[in-house]
C-alpha cells in the first residue's frame, strides 16, 4: 500500500502568501507572523535591536518594532491620544488624533499602530497630520459638554491638554453641537460616571474586561448613542462593579472621576 506523503507548512508556501494566511487564521498582528511562518528567532532579535530615528529633529535610539507614540512619549515628545494603552498587544487607533508624517510616506500615518524603523525621519507637526488631528479633536469636543469649571477633572484632563497642543479652542464653531444630556450616575460611594463626558477612548473597557477580567462595564449601542454602560443599564453601585477603581484612573477625561478630590491619583495612566 501507497504510503500518504503529508505536507509540511515549512517552506511549501511563499512568505508572503504565509502572512497573509496566518494573519487571516490566527489574527496574529502583522509583525508576529514572520515568527510564525519561518520559526523566526532572528526576527524576534532584530525587533529587540536597537535602531536610530529622527523625531521632530530630534536624534533618538529605540528598539527596532517599538510604535512610534510609545518612543515619542518615552523621550519627551508629546503626541495626542486618547485610547492608547502600551500593554494592549492590538491598538484600538479609534480615537484618530495621534497623526505623524513619515519621510518618505505619501500620507500621514497613526503613531500608535506604526513601528519604527533604522533611520525614520519623523514630522509631528507636519501640516497634513495636524489637519487630521484637529478635526477628530473638534469633533470629540463638538459633542463634550464645556462645563470645565465645574468639572471634577479640570486641568487634568487630557482633552483640554490635547486642545492646547493641537492650538485649537474648547469652544469650536466648526461642527454643530451634538450633546446627549445623559443623567450621571452617583450610585457608586467613591466616584461619578458622566457618559456625556465620555470620549468612547475604551479604557475603562478595557482595563475591567481584560486586565482585570471583572466585566463589569461595556460598550452598548451604536453610532452617536453609543457608550459604556453596565448589563441592562443598572446603575454602577448596583452592578458586578467592585470599586477597584481602576476605570476611574484610566479615564483620561471627566467622564469617570472620584467623588472626593483628594482620593488616589487622577493622573491618567499611560
Amino acid at each position: 500500500m501507497k504510503r500518504e506523503r503529508k505536507t509540511s507548512f515549512r517552506g511549501a508556501i511563499p512568505a508572503e502568501a504565509g502572512i497573509h494566511f496566518f494573519k487571516n487564521l490566527s489574527g496574529f498582528p502583522l509583525e508576529f507572523t514572520p515568527y510564525l511562518i519561518r520559526g523566526g528567532k532572528d526576527t524576534i532579535q532584530r525587533q529587540m535591536n536597537n535602531i536610530s530615528l529622527t523625531i521632530d529633529g530630534k536624534k533618538i535610539k529605540a528598539k527596532e518594532g517599538d510604535k512610534i507614540l510609545w518612543v515619542a512619549l518615552k523621550n519627551g515628545i508629546y503626541i495626542p491620544n486618547l485610547c492608547a494603552i502600551q500593554e494592549k498587544v492590538q491598538p484600538s487607533a479609534s480615537c484618530r488624533l495621534c497623526f505623524v508624517e513619515v519621510e518618505g510616506e505619501n500620507e500621514p500615518v497613526v503613531a500608535c499602530t506604526e513601528p519604527v524603523r533604522e533611520g525614520m525621519v519623523i514630522n509631528i507637526r507636519g501640516k497634513n497630520a495636524l489637519r487630521l488631528a484637529r478635526t477628530s479633536a473638534e469633533l470629540l469636543i463638538a459633542s463634550h459638554p464645556l462645563d470645565c469649571g465645574h468639572c471634577l477633572k479640570n486641568r487634568s484632563c487630557e482633552l483640554q491638554k490635547i486642545a492646547k497642543h493641537l492650538g485649537i479652542k474648547l469652544k469650536t464653531k466648526r461642527f454643530r453641537r451634538l450633546e446627549r444630556n445623559l443623567p450621571a450616575d452617583k450610585s457608586s460611594a467613591l466616584f461619578i460616571y458622566d457618559p456625556n463626558k465620555c470620549v468612547l477612548c475604551g479604557k475603562c473597557v478595557w482595563v475591567c474586561q481584560e486586565k482585570l477580567g471583572i466585566g463589569a462595564i461595556g460598550f452598548t449601542r451604536r453610532g452617536f448613542k453609543r457608550m459604556v454602560s453596565t448589563f441592562q443599564d443598572k446603575p454602577i453601585g448596583e452592578s458586578t462593579c467592585g470599586q477597584c477603581i481602576e476605570c476611574v484612573k484610566v479615564c483620561p477625561v471627566g467622564s469617570l472621576a472620584f467623588k472626593d478630590k483628594n482620593f488616589p491619583s487622577q493622573k491618567v495612566a499611560k
